[in-house]
């Protein structure tokens, strides 16, 4: 899906085991990614909220049940 502008995408609340998620920002905004419900991100560092993809900027992210995080890639 192609957006123009900034916005946020929430990851899903209450993924599976080793789900998937890749976001590219292929428009001009900026694209925040923030978790869904209580899990962390672990992009920069462990137990982030959120974090930011810039113009051209992609991302894919694993989600594992056993540190209840999604692991930036």
């Amino acid at each position: 899906v192609r957006f123009s502008g900034t916005f946020t995408v929430t990851l899903p609340t209450s993924p599976s085991n080793n789900s998937v998620v890749a976001i590219k920002n292929a428009g001009t905004g900026t694209i925040t990614v923030a978790r869904g419900g209580t899990n962390t991100i672990f992009f920069t560092a462990s137990g982030q909220t959120s974090f930011t993809l810039a113009q051209g900027e992609a991302a894919m992210m694993i989600y594992y049940t056993t540190g209840t995080e999604w692991e930036v890639f």
